[in-house]
This record gives C-alpha cells, sequence and structure tokens, in this order.
C-alpha cells in the first residue's frame, strides 16, 4: 500500500486557505485573533497553527482557539517569541506550541517545539495506516506541491518524513 504523505502547508496569511489545503496541516503567520475564524472555518484542515501575537489584552491573540474549538476545529499557537508574526515558515521552523484547544490537544503539547510535533504525526501516521483505522487516516488527502505553478504532485520520496511542505 503506497502512502502519500502528511500535507503541511505553510500560508504568511490564513487568508491566503483553498480548498486544496482541506486535509492538511495548515501553518500561518497569522495571529490567533477572532477576525481569523472565518477563514479556518472555510476549509476543513486537519490543524490550523496561528502566533500567539504575544496573547494580548484579554486574550485577543488566541482567541480563535475557543471559538475553532466549538466549531470542532483543531487550532493551536506557536509563541510569538519564537517566531516571526507573518510568517508561515518560521512558525513550522522555530515555533513554539504555546496554546491548544481541545482538538488540537490531541496533536500537539503546548511548550514543545512546533516541526518534530508535525513530523511525529506523519509517523502515528503511518503506524495507523496497518491497523483498523487506517482508512479512517488514509482518507486524509495529501499531496505534494510548491509555489511553482508548473509542479506535480507525487509521493514522498523513499526514506523521506513522510511530509509534503508547501510555501504558498
Amino acid at each position: 500500500m503506497t502512502r502519500e504523505p502528511l500535507q503541511v502547508v505553510l500560508l504568511d496569511t490564513v487568508t491566503a486557505v483553498e480548498p486544496r489545503h482541506a486535509g492538511a496541516v495548515v501553518v500561518t503567520g497569522s495571529h490567533g485573533g477572532a477576525s481569523v475564524v472565518r477563514y479556518a472555518r472555510s476549509v476543513a484542515a486537519r490543524l490550523y497553527v496561528f502566533n500567539d501575537a504575544g496573547v494580548g489584552k484579554d486574550e485577543a491573540g488566541v482567541a480563535a482557539l475557543a471559538e475553532l474549538e466549538r466549531d470542532g476545529i483543531a487550532a493551536a499557537t506557536v509563541a510569538h517569541d519564537s517566531a516571526r508574526i507573518g510568517e508561515a515558515r518560521d512558525a513550522y521552523d522555530h515555533g513554539v506550541v504555546s496554546r491548544v484547544n481541545r482538538r488540537a490537544a490531541a496533536l500537539l503539547v503546548a511548550g514543545r517545539a512546533l516541526r518534530p510535533q508535525i513530523e511525529a504525526l506523519s509517523s502515528e501516521l503511518s503506524f495507523a495506516l496497518g491497523s483498523e483505522l487506517g482508512s479512517e487516516l488514509s482518507s486524509v488527502r495529501s499531496s505534494v506541491s510548491s509555489s511553482d505553478p508548473g509542479s506535480t504532485p507525487g509521493p514522498a520520496a523513499p526514506g523521506s518524513t513522510g511530509i509534503a511542505v508547501t510555501d504558498s
């Protein structure tokens, strides 16, 4: 059985999320405030990651987490002092998870680096494909793509992490 890689999409702004990102882990550079909720609701990603933007007054920088939890959407933030706001690649490479909603708590742990946790999701997916959960988890649509519009999707290279990271 050929396993497709877990798709990780890096978007500097959540406003760029598209239907083709459904089922992916979407790491954004956007703050986790209430204004991002409508974009996250529009595409059923496996997980959304935002920047906590310093949390702010009345926890405005993480307000989306609770609202998305009510919608059954997994969401987390990385600490503003671990990754630049507005830069998804920096969040993915250097971000430390600061907050998670209950749905995301099954996937990520606060206080730990984001990237290794996402890489572990790919390992868990590989394991689950051989179990009774395989049919459910294999329905996660994933593909390799890049910012080059001429590129074509394909499987992960042998020995790779099983993760396809797309800078969009």
